[in-house]
């Protein structure tokens, strides 16, 4: 097991007023919007290929690098983006290292057999729709301020993807169509940290993406007690809602009687949610109703609130891409 965690500095936080939603319609349509195709904080794309094919790094760079990794050989620098990126091998594993021009370092992927990683990481992928893909590489991937995660790369035919896992097996997302440099440094704005910090006991920070489910929303992925929960702000960092999975062990039971005792008792269970705004915490179920995928709302006491439908206009963007 990884155990490489980071701890992150707890601040005083000053409460400020916060977004909310006019309708529950209103953040469910965040629920599976919470993956995207970029990292936040970069573009994937032809900015984050090398400016030449080797370089010279300054002083302090050589020297952070040498600290870090003084055994590292076969080492080749190249400049991307502004920062200086080592290929190399280290304790005989394939190494690529990120640092800043003043020296600080930034992210390292470090590359894993794909037989050598997590059984709960590789049980996961067999899990997605990914899981008949052939793989092709797998590697942790440790950033500044974040917790290191699992990478691994699968291809179909010519399609090439990322998966990305937390070292507890969770899924976090898919990049596809990967480039030369799909991982790259990101920095976690301090207002959401702060509000990452309020919002969940110890958090350990997995990801930060950008979402595009009304206005480019910000989605953080953290780890709270082994369980991993996903945090949306809106652009300007205001605190929207946190969601995560359950089962039928982690759901309240007050809840699970609620709805073993409604009118959908019966049908198909496709996933099973909390959710967490301002105003307190609901719980989802995903259900496929005669043929049609529907979410029915309870609250914590296992009574009804709302059952949205493909016939809402809203709900079925929510539904298209469960």
């Amino acid at each position: 097991m990884l155990r490489k965690w980071r701890t992150l500095s707890r601040n005083g936080y000053e409460m400020k007023t916060y977004l909310q939603f006019k309708t529950v319609v209103s953040c469910l349509i965040l629920l599976l919007f919470f993956s995207c195709s970029s990292e936040y904080g970069g573009d994937s794309g032809d900015v984050n290929k090398p400016d030449v094919s080797t370089v010279v790094p300054p002083g302090q760079v050589l020297r952070s690098f040498d600290s870090r990794y003084p055994t590292a050989y076969q080492v080749v620098w190249s400049l991307v983006s502004g920062n200086y990126v080592a290929d190399f091998n280290f304790n005989s594993r394939q190494t690529s290292s990120w640092f800043s021009d003043q020296g600080d370092w930034l992210l390292e992927k470090l590359a894993v057999p794909y037989n050598q990683i997590e059984p709960v990481v590789s049980k996961a992928l067999l899990q997605t729709s990914y899981g008949r893909w052939d793989v092709d590489d797998s590697y942790i991937l440790d950033r500044k301020d974040f917790t290191p995660i699992y990478c691994v790369c699968v291809t179909n035919k010519s399609t090439l993807s990322n998966i990305y896992f937390t070292v507890y097996g969770d899924f976090i997302k898919v990049i596809g169509d990967v480039n030369y440099r799909t991982d790259i440094p990101v920095t976690v704005p301090p207002t959401i940290l702060k509000e990452l910090n309020r919002l969940f006991e110890s958090p350990e920070i997995v990801d930060i993406s950008m979402v595009d489910i009304v206005y480019s929303e910000v989605s953080a992925g953290v780890v709270e007690s082994m369980q991993l929960k996903t945090a949306i702000f809106t652009r300007g960092y205001e605190w929207i809602v946190n969601f995560w999975d359950l089962t039928g062990q982690t759901m309240p039971e007050a809840v699970l009687t609620g709805f073993k005792n409604s009118i959908y008792a019966l049908d198909p269970v496709l996933r099973m949610r909390a959710m967490q705004t301002e105003t307190g915490t609901t719980f989802l179920f995903y259900l496929n109703h005669e043929g049609k995928t529907i979410v029915a709302e309870y609250n914590a006491k296992g009574q009804l609130i709302t059952v949205v439908t493909r016939n809402h206009v809203l709900a079925k963007q929510i539904l298209m891409n469960i």
